[in-house]
């Protein structure tokens, strides 16, 4: 027999996922997803509001969980919002449109979390291609002590620490976050873009945000 959810008219369905995605603090899963809508969600209210309820045969709930995400995509499309579902680490959550990067360019905050110094670039893009890494391998590649800007990568999440290495002293060793996979908009390691890419990428944004803060000054002052 079929839980509830499926017995759902498609708009129901669609708006439980909407907001279980939205919602998550972290990525969402489609197990998580199932494990939701399958053994924990409450349905008071919403069998009421089901208009069209429909007895159907599911083979394939994963395939359908995705087809849903993929109509809720559309909508948000034809409706002109400014953000959509990704897919990060094998798991979803909501992004805003690369055109509606610069928007979020004037939030002061944000400006500062998101920017990334020459420094920072060069040690992130390293710590992606050749994780797990020390700190001393790191500086090796670099040619420069890397201990502010691996402090700062770990602040902001975009990195973490996997583990020690079994030599002398045993460092700890690096990896990229589920923030960093969010950060460039891919779903895992294997959609990384060449280091030329990232740098280029990198680049343009910083470009735009000198010339926001370029904008803003001058306003201000005129």
């Amino acid at each position: 027999m079929l839980n509830k959810f499926w017995n759902l008219n498609k708009t129901i369905q669609k708006q439980i996922i909407e907001t279980l995605i939205f919602a998550s603090e972290f990525p969402i899963s489609l197990d998580e997803l199932l494990d939701i809508i399958e053994n924990k969600l409450d349905f008071s209210g919403l069998v009421e509001q089901a208009s069209e309820i429909t007895t159907i045969e599911i083979n394939n709930v994963e395939e359908v969980i995705m087809n849903t995400i993929e109509e809720i995509n559309s909508d948000l499309q034809n409706s002109n919002r400014p953000y959509k579902i990704i897919k990060v680490a094998n798991g979803y959550t909501f992004a805003t449109r690369n055109e509606f990067g610069k928007i979020l360019g004037s939030l002061p905050k944000f400006r500062n979390k998101k920017r990334f110094s020459k420094a920072m670039l060069e040690t992130l893009a390293i710590i992606a291609y050749k994780q797990p890494i020390t700190k001393p391998e790191i500086e090796e590649i670099r040619g420069t002590n890397s201990s502010e800007v691996v402090n700062t990568l770990l602040e902001r999440d975009l990195i973490k620490i996997v583990g020690r290495k079994d030599t002398v002293g045993r460092p700890f060793m690096y990896g990229t976050t589920i923030e960093f996979l969010k950060t460039f908009g891919i779903s895992d390691l294997s959609e990384l873009p060449n280091l030329e890419e990232i740098r280029t990428l990198i680049e343009i944004k910083n470009t735009r945000e000198e010339l926001t803060l370029k904008i803003d000054f001058e306003e201000e002052n005129n």
